[in-house]
């Protein structure tokens, strides 16, 4: 919400001066280059303005700055024109003419062609066209003096102008008919010119060969250009043409082919094909049509780039890029050198907006800033004509790595300690709340609903307080603090008279009026503002009102919020230059003011912390601890920081901060980290390493820069988004039992794409932005339906609000936040802490303490007799173990076993006994699979979670439905102690209600697939556990290497893995024998067993389906069968999403077609890839073929399921060794893949690229007897 701040003083404005009405027809925006308007008697001055986004068809002259005063020019008028540096006389009849055409031309008296020498005694001889114009820095004789003849001719006197900044002719006249090219910018040596009819002009520095003279002639077909490979001439009838120049002339592109001559043609085909070097262009056109088409002058300023004549230290630019709506303005660039002295920093940087090279200095405090090479930097400072941008104390700023957004908490709480902010990013989420945390959330909502509402009065606000403390989200908050309604509303009641007398203060139709200061209007209450522009986020107060409800302090912490958030306030309407600091515990205000010195300071603040946070993380330093800020030397503020165990570890370990004896840490590290071993300290620093390795990569493939430097159709191509959408009608949004709102969004009318390529899947977090007015991230939710036609999402905000919804256009981009790691580095924090649950699991995971167990179960157990009698042996012993567990056991489940019913059974049976369950898995599927037979047997539970992520079938047990209509704490209380099961993923084991509860049991589901820190999450919450899982297949998902180098892909089971504290489950119920045989040998050496001989005997079943090939072999010894494509061949294909194989897709395509044709059932085939990109080919071929119930997906989505027939395309096929990849040579990925078929596995690859993977090679050498090379024809192999 922003608010509108009015001074009740009367504002002083001065008179704005007069400007010529001839110059007030257009809206361009200045720079100050100066020119010189003289007459007879008197010269006045004006600025010309720099040139953006022009547009003829609304502008026809260019006009003066707001505080610039010109002359009217009258159409007698004589003028001289001269050019030097800063200054020119112009022509005032020249501006006045619409469609004046500047030419030098022959001395009326003389006859003679006036030289104008460019450089190196080079030169240069216009013929009766517009002169050709120097590039910046050069040096040589300029055309200085213009004497304006009639409107068609002008003459120029020879004078030398030594090293100056070079103006041509032609830069200060602009015709109405001529457009601006699509970048809109326009430097001091631009060429305007009038050029009739074109609708592109190519706004580089003009470029000349060397050496080439242009001769005075009638037609084009004599006209000279020697080209830069050293021809001096060329046919009569032609022409020769610089490379890499595109001609756009009359909406029509002159479109010439590599050596290849174009005849004369009545007609200019449209396209856009570049002009190859030494192509010559066959003239039979006439001077008039050629003229008619473009003229000499405007033809050469489409060879911008190319001149010889360019000094060593010109600044390089590459063509234009075109700029994503998001990215302009932001000042974005790369750093790509460094040079540093004591008293100044100069960057050499290269802009994303238009690749041009520039250099940035910093001074004064920035000599400070720490930056390195291709770091990201914002640059908010002019440069000059130079490309030379200055930033010191009292101009500029620069951003460091602004992609990664910091809270703005963390940085100004880095005023009070740099060390705790860096801590805090860190660490985030391990500060669990408390009362006065809840109250400072209370009273905000009260505040800002109440302003809102205008509840003016007691009554009002405490009606408004009490319909707030039912919220759900609220009512979480006090449970989880330990507190009660009767507590929290009695801290309310004192902050409830301050807020009336604030309201009557300062908002205006309230009883009392009195202050300075006034609220007109308000746009909305507590939004949350992502600003790439200074790298910060936060959620704001009462735009741009900060809200505190402690004592009043006025402190730098405080105030530095309220600028930072008034700085975000500026990225999406105009700048509030401040805001007021509202403390309402005493009700004292404070206008706070934006000044430069202020903002400097703090993105001073965020680029130090920034350094800290983004340090390089080198794979050599695991233990060592990583460059931090000093710490205090305060015991009582210390001691009260909720980092202060972690802290102590680092400076423990810390050998290059050797404290001063007297210094406070000395006396707290031994307080707050005295209960740590260094086996302890050394776990902890390892995976804080190997978390900060593994956060580095994830930050960088967020891809939350992606929103605002790509368009949204570059981004929905890639399956990233959805672009140019609209909120469907008004009376279609309802808002939700949480307090969000339901919003169908579909594609506008004048979209070019559809809602049908992309990745962007239900239950995924989406960003929110406006198209039209660049306002990024404006909201964000969880995608709930997607459809053909539109998108069903929940978010945060009621866009219809909008002044401008009737005609918004938004954009929804798929977000991956950092939650992950996050989490995990929370559970790191609480395994260090000084606690009985912490210790233990200290012991247990860390010094590496045997799990005990009891000698023998009571009678009890007997009650569970029939639970156990569906049960084989292995999975009875299991679940009997389980029993005996004091402290954890370990139950390895091979493929096909049957560990979800061992599961089941185990879960069941603890319940008969009375025992509290905790139940995990890596996956939503994977705890969802579990309590959907759970839920056939007729146990209670409760699942955790949002219902987005959850199977439908298990919304009837879901917390977020269920609490809905609980009004009180009590209610809240009672209806959680009442549920004996939990269930929710291991991420989600941070719910508050889990943080009040003791559980008997926890059960991680898939523990083998699971970080070995987040696994830790739910054990925090229960006496024992249980893993379950396989370390033979999927490992924990790392994308780092070096972390996984390191050892971060080592799950908890992994390492808990022992012979004493682990049993198999060996007794398969999936594969056929042949199937079983190939996992025994690559992976089990034996170890797998068939449930019975019907599995071990079971084929595929095919209807009239024959061939002689072993592809549809239903032979049992043909059960796995090898495709070779070497023979066809079939290369693989790579572009930015990614590696596939379109011959592998088309023989998969193939394979299904016949099966189709042959009435099997498509439900049971399955198509798994190792790659994504690949995944996605065969999805969109198998749709184009109207084939849509075969499922497709990756090795790691196919865990836990099965299908009669599964087709493995391995998509790799190369004779580049270098470019092999990591993912085949982890031999758990392969025996996923395989061990997924139950009667049927086809396998597709190139064998000799494949036999340089040591896992996909045993494997080939396994199935050598099964394996059919395919030939050119694989149609007919397939059959044959």
């Amino acid at each position: 919400m922003k608010s509108s701040l009015k001074s009740k003083k009367p504002a002083t404005t001065s008179a704005q001066p007069k400007i010529s009405s001839y110059f007030q027809k257009t809206s361009l925006t200045t720079t100050s280059k100066r020119y010189s308007f003289t007459t007879a008697d008197t010269t006045k001055n004006y600025k010309l303005t720099q040139l953006r986004n022009y547009s003829p068809e609304n502008s026809s002259s260019l006009e003066l700055s707001p505080n610039e005063i010109g002359p009217t020019p009258t159409q007698e008028s004589i003028a001289k024109k001269v050019f030097n540096r800063e200054s020119s006389v112009l022509s005032e009849n020249n501006i006045k003419r619409r469609e004046l055409k500047c030419r030098l031309f022959e001395d009326e008296k003389n006859s003679k062609t006036k030289s104008v020498k460019r450089h190196s005694g080079d030169s240069f001889s216009p013929n009766s066209k517009q002169p050709l114009k120097l590039s910046k820095q050069e040096e040589g004789i300029i055309p200085e003096e213009v004497i304006i003849i009639d409107e068609k001719e002008m003459m120029i006197e020879e004078t030398q102008t030594s090293k100056s900044k070079f103006i041509h002719l032609q830069s200060l006249t602009v015709i109405e008919e001529t457009q601006l090219g699509s970048s809109g910018r326009v430097v001091d040596e631009t060429q305007f010119g009038n050029i009739d009819k074109l609708n592109f002009i190519n706004l580089q520095s003009l470029n000349v060969i060397k050496e080439t003279q242009l001769e005075q002639s009638k037609s084009v077909g004599e006209t000279q250009f020697p080209g830069s490979d050293g021809l001096t001439s060329t046919d009569p009838e032609s022409l020769t043409v610089i490379k890499e120049t595109q001609l756009n002339v009359d909406n029509k592109v002159l479109q010439v082919v590599e050596e290849t001559q174009i005849e004369e043609s009545s007609k200019i085909e449209l396209g856009s094909v570049k002009v190859i070097e030494e192509t010559q262009l066959n003239d039979k056109l006439n001077k008039e049509k050629m003229n008619d088409l473009l003229s000499d002058d405007e033809f050469l300023q489409f060879f911008d780039n190319m001149s010889p004549f360019k000094l060593q230290n010109e600044i390089p630019c590459k063509p234009k890029i075109r700029i994503a709506p998001f990215l302009t303005g932001l000042g974005r660039h790369v750093v790509i050198n460094i040079e540093k002295s004591s008293n100044e920093i100069v960057l050499s940087v290269r802009s994303e907006e238009d690749e041009c090279v520039k250099t940035c200095k910093l001074k004064d405090f920035w000599v400070q800033t720490n930056v390195k090479l291709n770091d990201i930097v914002n640059i908010l400072s002019t440069f000059d004509s130079n490309q030379v941008a200055t930033i010191d104390n009292t101009n500029g700023l620069i951003i460091v790595n602004p992609d990664h957004l910091l809270s703005g908490t963390s940085v100004v709480s880095s005023l009070f300690c740099m060390r705790k902010s860096v801590l805090m990013e860190q660490f985030r989420g391990s500060d669990p709340a408390n009362f006065i945390m809840v109250i400072g959330s209370l009273i905000h909502q009260i505040f800002q609903e109440a302003l809102c509402k205008q509840a003016f009065t007691a009554q009002a606000i405490g009606v408004i307080s009490k319909n707030i403390l039912m919220h759900n989200s609220n009512l979480h908050a006090i449970y989880s603090a330990g507190s009660n309604e009767t507590e929290v509303m009695e801290e309310i009641q004192k902050f409830i008279p301050q807020i009336l007398l604030w309201f009557q203060q300062y908002v205006p139709n309230t009883k009392k009026s009195g202050d300075f200061i006034k609220v007109t209007d308000i746009y909305d209450i507590e939004e949350n503002i992502w600003s790439p522009r200074y790298g910060v986020k936060g959620k704001i107060d009462v735009i741009p009102i900060e809200l505190k409800t402690g004592r009043s302090s006025f402190s730098p912490e405080h105030e530095g919020q309220v600028i930072l958030y008034s700085m975000m306030c500026s990225d999406r309407r105009s700048d509030p230059e401040g805001g007021l600091l509202v403390y309402l515990r005493d009700g004292k205000t404070k206008e706070v003011k934006a000044e430069h010195n202020q903002k400097r300071g703090l993105i001073q603040l965020r680029n130090e912390l920034i350094h800290y946070i983004d340090q390089p993380v080198n794979e050599n330093e695991i233990g060592v601890v990583h460059s931090l800020p000093e710490t205090l030397n305060s015991n009582r503020l210390c001691s009260r920081c909720p980092y202060a165990t972690v802290c102590c570890v680092y400076s423990s370990l810390d050998d290059r901060n050797i404290l001063p004896s007297d210094h406070e840490m000395r006396v707290l590290i031994p307080e707050f980290a005295g209960h740590l071993s260094e086996a302890h300290k050394k776990y902890f620093m390892k995976w804080q390493h190997l978390l900060r390795l593994e956060s580095s990569l994830s930050r960088k493939f967020s891809f939350i820069n992606g929103i605002y430097c790509q368009t949204s159709d570059e981004r929905q191509k890639k399956g990233l988004a959805f672009s140019q959408m609209k909120v469907e009608r008004k009376d279609s949004i309802s808002e939700t039992s949480n307090g969000l709102f339901m919003m169908k969004f579909s594609k506008t009318s004048d979209a070019q794409s559809s809602l049908d390529n992309t990745d962007v899947e239900i239950g995924e977090m989406v960003i929110v932005s406006c198209e039209a007015t660049k306002e990024f991230a404006i909201a964000s939710g969880t995608v709930r339906d997607v459809k053909k036609t539109y998108v069903q999402v929940e978010i945060d905000k009621n866009l219809s609000l909008r002044p401008d919804f009737s005609s918004a256009v938004f954009r929804l981009d798929r977000y991956t936040s950092g939650n992950v790691t996050a989490i995990a580095a929370g559970s790191l924090i609480k395994l260090i802490d000084n606690n009985d649950m912490s210790a233990k699991l200290r012991r247990l995971i860390i010094d590496g303490e045997r799990p005990q167990f009891i000698e023998r179960l009571t009678d009890s157990v007997l009650i569970g007799k029939k639970i156990l009698k569906k049960l084989n042996s292995s999975q009875t012993r299991a679940v009997i173990k389980s029993l005996t567990a004091q402290d954890y056991f370990l139950i390895k489940g091979m493929p096909g076993t049957g560990k979800t019913s061992t599961i089941v059974a185990l879960v069941r049976l603890l319940d008969l006994l009375g025992y509290s369950v905790l139940l995990t898995s890596h996956t939503h599927s994977a705890v969802d699979n579990i309590l959907i037979k759970l839920k056939n047997y007729g146990i209670d539970f409760l699942r955790l979670g949002k219902c987005s992520k959850i199977h439908p079938d298990i919304h009837p047990f879901a917390a977020e439905k269920l609490v809905q209509k609980l009004t009180t704490v009590k209610d809240l209380k009672e209806f959680y102690e009442s549920k004996n099961i939990y269930a929710t993923t291991c991420l989600g084991s941070n719910y508050t209600c889990l943080q009040r509860k003791r559980f008997d049991f926890c059960i991680i589901d898939e523990a083998a697939q699971v970080v070995q820190i987040a696994c830790l999450g739910p054990l925090f919450y229960s006496n024992r556990f249980i893993l379950i899982g396989d370390p033979l297949q999927l490992p924990p998902l790392v994308q780092n290497r070096m972390a996984r180098k390191n050892g971060m892909d080592q799950s908890l089971f992994e390492l808990l893995d022992s012979a004493d504290s682990t049993i198999d489950l060996n007794i398969q119920y999936r594969m056929n024998k042949t199937i079983m045989s190939l996992a025994n040998e690559l992976v089990y050496n034996g170890r797998l067993k068939c449930g019975s001989d019907e599995i071990a005997r079971s084929t595929i079943k095919l209807n009239n389906l024959t061939s002689k090939s072993k592809l549809f072999s239903t032979l049992l010894e043909d059960s796995v069968v090898f495709i070779d494509t070497d023979r066809i061949p079939a290369p693989e294909l790579s572009d930015n999403l990614g590696i596939k194989n379109a011959v592998e897709a088309e023989i998969i395509l193939q394979i299904v077609k016949l099966l189709k044709k042959d009435a099997f059932n498509m439900d049971e085939i399955g198509i798994i890839s190792i790659y994504s990109a690949q995944v996605k080919n065969i999805r969109e071929l198998l749709l184009q073929n109207n084939i849509s119930t075969v499922e497709v997906n990756t090795v790691d989505q196919f865990q836990g399921r099965d299908k009669e027939v599964i087709l493995v395309s391995f998509v790799r096929s190369t004779p580049n060794m270098n470019k092999l990849g990591e993912i085949l040579f982890d031999f758990r990925r392969l025996n996923v893949a395989i061990t997924r078929a139950k009667h049927k596995a086809i396998l597709i690859g190139s064998i000799s690229t494949l036999t340089n993977y040591p896992p996909v090679n045993k494997l080939i050498q396994i199935v050598k007897e099964n394996t059919i090379h395919f030939e050119h024809s694989f149609h007919q192999d397939i059959l044959y």
